[in-house]
């Protein structure tokens, strides 16, 4: 190993303690072992702190605690890392401690990293039940082969998941960049702001990484308040993007399809089925911000028949999604498809 680690791993730990041996057994044993684990521990109401330090004194070389002042949500945890000065690897993985990674996961993504060169190596996952252990589906394992150099027209980054934990990052590319205080759907912001800085993407088909479905997933639905949060979150990156339009005016169309998968259609659907009643009303908001701060996306060669249906059945359900909100009729999937998936027990990731 030389000065520093090759991977520096930021992980947030807040009332995990059920779960960070299993987590930390997993990460001891992987078959890379040049790598870091910062933790950044915000105050919990369980012992997660003790088993920390339990493993920190084993292994001091590979533990390091970041003590944050307050709770304040996963982005703001893993800003304290990066602000704290002390990631020096030469990539930075986000890592939750209520998952867990194959034994190859560190190897197999940094091995391509460093063949390829690409500034985010992504690979697949599965979900798995918490109750059961049973896996529920598995993602992002059929994407393309070769390293990606066309980012600007790379659509297909706006179907894939924007989780954060499947993507090794090279440091150059994040080291100042920040999830701010956003506390949900960080992840989609966290793409959004640095997708024009990256040049290159290289995706590993095999799924190495374990997430964690904790309690009925059907139900991850979101209230008014926490919607309209998020609406005003798509409101400050459209902002942040059109004050740097020599960066990203090349990329505006793949960012516009990212803010219609999930500001249209995600965080609409998300907070519609908490309150039914008032679907249409979302509906209604939702397109109001598209229009205004997205307006692109009414002519984006991306939701163009032609281009979606290159994309199988999700791609055609997305072209049909733009075409009932170019209608004020998209309250229309969202009653069909809280029917659904009420009545299937079935889910689509968008």
């Amino acid at each position: 190993m030389g000065v520093c680690e090759k991977v520096s791993i930021i992980v947030p730990v807040y009332n995990t303690a059920p779960y960070l041996n299993d987590f930390f057994n997993k990460i001891e044993e992987q078959s890379f072992q040049d790598y870091k684990l910062y933790i950044v521990y915000d105050k919990s109401d369980d012992d997660s702190l003790e088993i920390i330090k339990k493993r920190q004194a084993n292994n001091a070389n590979k533990y390091e605690i970041l003590y944050s002042p307050k709770k304040d949500g996963l982005g703001a945890a893993r800003d304290f890392a990066l602000n704290s000065g002390r990631i020096v690897g030469d990539y930075v993985l986000f890592l939750d401690p209520d998952d867990y990674p194959d034994k190859d996961f560190l190897k197999k993504l940094v091995n391509e990293a460093e063949q390829s060169g690409a500034d985010i190596t992504i690979c697949g996952f599965e979900r798995f039940d918490d109750e059961t252990g049973e896996v529920l589906c598995t993602e992002m394992t059929h994407n393309p082969e070769k390293l990606i150099t066309d980012v600007p027209h790379f659509d297909l980054i706006a179907y894939m998941n924007p989780v954060v934990w499947d993507k090794l990052y090279k440091r150059t590319i994040v080291e100042n960049l920040r999830f701010t205080n956003i506390k949900r759907t960080e992840d989609v912001f966290w793409l959004m702001r640095m997708l024009p800085r990256v040049k290159t993407i290289k995706c590993i088909n095999e799924s190495l990484y374990h997430y964690r479905v904790r309690g009925d997933s059907l139900l991850n639905s979101i209230k008014k308040q926490a919607y309209l949060e998020v609406l005003e979150n798509f409101k400050t990156v459209s902002k942040e993007i059109n004050e740097n339009k020599s960066v990203n005016d090349e990329y505006r169309n793949v960012l516009e399809l990212i803010a219609f998968f999930r500001c249209g259609i995600g965080i609409t659907y998300r907070a519609a089925m908490n309150d039914m009643k008032n679907a249409k009303w979302y509906c209604s908001t939702s397109k109001q911000v598209l229009d205004e701060y997205y307006s692109g996306w009414r002519r984006n060669p991306y939701l163009k028949f032609s281009k979606c249906k290159k994309r199988g059945i999700k791609g055609l359900a997305i072209w049909g999604c733009s075409l009932l909100y170019k209608m004020n009729a998209f309250s229309i999937y969202v009653y069909l498809y809280n029917w659904f998936s009420s009545k299937f027990r079935v889910e689509v990731k968008w």
